[in-house]
């Protein structure tokens, strides 16, 4: 990892942050002595520049938090440094949130240790914690060196939402070890950041303070003066709030003003309410009623076509809620890891941001959570439209394929944006799923349904057209030789649960990319258009880039989506799919490789058929000579004379030029496949 190291001013320009950062990561001063981390690739550090009272033996370090969305696995999404003995050589004490051996966790670290003194992290030096994203959190760190050869660290974290986390220490270790750090050197306490390549989750650090023991022990003994004690006390009140409104008629963010409705399906509407109450909901000339039971409803109002904009009206005997410029048109949810996550701003021609002014496109966001139990809401969901102001923050794969289906079809289409980078499938699957297969995730693997449970459920059973769906990228890293079962039950998992019938269900196979895992993923994702029905697999292995996993071009991509859905969701008589293998026949020392989805006609995108190797009984596949005969690959080499297997394009980058007359391409295969 390439690093810089510098220096940053306060607003003032005065300095007070040494930094250690990876090129392209930023850190901006928020507010006084705030910090906001974004774009880290590796760990990021900002140490506050060495006064005389950070060169104190014993002190208290307080920090505000907050983080937007899950980090990468053993990348630390926050850190919070108390004592440093080396700062280049970041060689120091640090409080880590991680996800390690699938679970997130506090623990304590000291990197002037070897490895092997860390990864023994016994009773003290860790816990599992699950914070919520966009939540404001207050950490404390004491540290004191209770003699020359102990040094105790005691961490408190003050969370809104229980209070009584901030009562005693989350961690609590004496570190009498050769490698334990007495004093503070280079610079006073730090807060830092980590990210990958695919997961760069932004942290927001404020309220930075140094306290010595005596004023830390005063506050303990009058909690009413100390700000995180407050907060504690709001979010009680903020509770009991939450309770007194438990009775109160309200609606899931899904359902909001800008909304858009999914046309020529009846449209189920729910929400909470009081016990017994009778509760009506009037849009697009019709009124339906039900009665809230156990705190909850759900009715459906019969099928609207495409149009609007409308008024939606959720009455009770004694209140009323009115949704405003709702529309009514096509819905698709968008999900999966990072490829299908990455904004406009980030990957989407420039032009096109500027000159987006699709007021009837638009996309549902929420802010990212994870939770244990599936959850009725998605917290801070809203719908905006694509304009100029607004579309940079749209999707890149999912706004184009909204594009194309909005110029084709002229009715308005709402994106519901559920992807989070750098997950793996066991996240997305229900819990009921999970226990159905008997999964039991592995310690390096994410834990199973937090995702699902915090921003599918709470979709379920809302009217869509369909799924648009991109993931695989970490399960390739995990090497999963049964993707295939895992990615097609949960297919129908999600069909089941939607209660819509087998909705289309699209998704994007791995593009091309220097990696030697990729090729099996790839044909897992392949298979499992024969394990599914209603499914469609969009191939983009001439759009994929060799060092970036993440391919820029996700117009080309959200195009090849929006084909699938015109022969899948629209009936529209279009070849959706590239080639795509169907069988082989052995014909003397040559192969016959037939396919589906020729279109019109194979075709070579260039002079020479590539991509293509063949081996005989001893399974070494060398490279074939190979020509199209007709609707026919014929694939030969001199010296097989028994052919037994031939693949295609089976390598992480390969050098692939089979295509449909349509310009689709073909997906990689092995004939071989056990």
């Amino acid at each position: 990892m390439v690093m810089n190291l510098c220096s940053m001013d306060d607003r003032d320009g005065k300095p007070v942050w040494s930094l250690i950062k990876p090129y392209g990561s930023k850190m901006d001063i928020v507010g006084e002595r705030g910090l906001l981390f974004s774009g880290q690739t590796g760990p990021a550090y900002a140490g506050l520049l060495c006064g005389e009272s950070m060169k104190e033996d014993d002190f208290v370090f307080e920090t505000s938090f907050q983080i937007d969305r899950l980090g990468a696995v053993l990348k630390p999404m926050v850190m919070i440094i108390p004592r440093t003995m080396n700062f280049e050589q970041m060689h120091h004490y640090a409080i880590q949130y991680v996800l390690d051996k699938g679970r997130l966790k506090w623990r304590l670290i000291n990197s002037a240790a070897p490895a092997a003194f860390n990864n023994a992290a016994g009773a003290g030096r860790e816990i599992p914690y699950l914070l919520r994203w966009g939540q404001t959190y207050t950490a404390s760190i004491l540290i004191r060196n209770t003699a020359e050869t102990h040094v105790h660290i005691q961490f408190y974290l003050d969370d809104p939402e229980n209070p009584e986390t901030g009562k005693k220490p989350l961690i609590d270790f004496i570190d009498r070890s050769p490698y334990r750090i007495l004093r503070n050197r280079d610079v006073g306490p730090q807060v830092g950041a980590s990210g990958s390549p695919d997961v760069q989750p932004s942290v927001l650090f404020s309220g930075m303070r140094l306290l010595t023991l005596e004023q830390w022990d005063r506050l303990k003994s009058k909690p009413s003066i100390r700000p995180q004690d407050a907060i504690a006390t709001n979010s009680v009140r903020a509770v009991a709030r939450d309770n007194e409104n438990a009775e109160k008629l309200a609606l899931p963010t899904l359902f909001s003003d800008h909304m858009v409705l999914q046309r020529r399906k009846s449209i189920p509407v729910w929400g909470k309410g009081k016990e017994g109450e009778r509760v009506f909901v009037s849009f697009a000339g019709q009124t339906a009623e039900t009665t809230v039971h156990n705190g909850k409803w759900l009715l459906k109002l019969d099928p609207v076509e495409a149009g609007g904009p409308y008024e939606m009206t959720v009455h009770s005997k004694e209140e009323q809620i009115t949704l405003r410029d709702v529309l009514v048109g096509e819905v698709w949810v968008l999900s999966g890891q990072s490829n299908m996550e990455f904004s406009m701003k980030r990957v989407g021609d420039p032009a096109d941001v500027v000159q987006a002014n699709y007021p009837r496109i638009r996309l549902f966001t929420s802010r990212l959570n994870m939770f244990e139990a599936p959850q009725w809401d998605i917290a801070g969901g809203a719908w905006t439209a694509a304009t100029p102001e607004m579309v940079s923050e749209f999707p890149a794969a999912g706004f184009y394929f909204g594009l194309e289906l909005h110029q084709k079809h002229h009715v308005p289409i709402g994106l519901i944006a559920t992807a989070v980078g750098g997950t793996d499938i066991l996240m997305w699957m229900s819990g009921e799923l999970v226990k159905e297969l008997s999964l039991i995730s592995p310690v390096h693997r994410q834990r199973p349904n937090y995702l699902y449970n915090a921003r599918i459920a709470p979709l379920q059973p809302f009217a869509i057209a369909g799924v648009a769906w991109w993931q695989g990228e970490h399960n390739a890293s995990n090497k999963d030789k049964h993707y295939s079962l895992l990615f097609s039950s949960m297919i129908n998992d999600w069909r089941k649960r939607w209660g819509q019938g087998d909705f289309p269900f699209l998704y994007v196979q791995l593009s091309s990319y220097n990696d030697v895992d990729f090729p099996a993923l790839r044909d897992e994702q392949l298979m499992t258009l024969t394990l599914t029905k209603n499914t469609g697999m969009a191939v983009t292995m001439d759009n994929g880039e060799i060092t970036d996993i993440h391919p820029r071009n996700k117009k080309e991509a959200g195009y090849r989506l929006s084909l699938m859905a015109d022969a899948l969701a629209y009936g529209k008589p279009v070849e959706y799919m590239g080639p795509i293998y169907k069988d082989m026949v052995i014909k003397g020392n040559r192969a016959f490789i037939r396919f589906e989805h020729i279109g019109s006609g194979l075709m070579v995108k260039g002079e020479k058929l590539k991509g293509f190797t063949i081996s005989g009984s001893d399974h070494a596949f060398v490279d074939a000579d190979v020509w199209i005969e007709g609707d026919e690959v014929v694939v030969f080499h001199e010296t097989i004379t028994d052919p037994v297997a031939v693949r295609y394009a089976y390598e992480g980058y390969p050098e692939a030029n089979l295509f449909n007359r349509e310009g689709l391409p073909a997906s990689p295969f092995r004939t071989d496949r056990s």
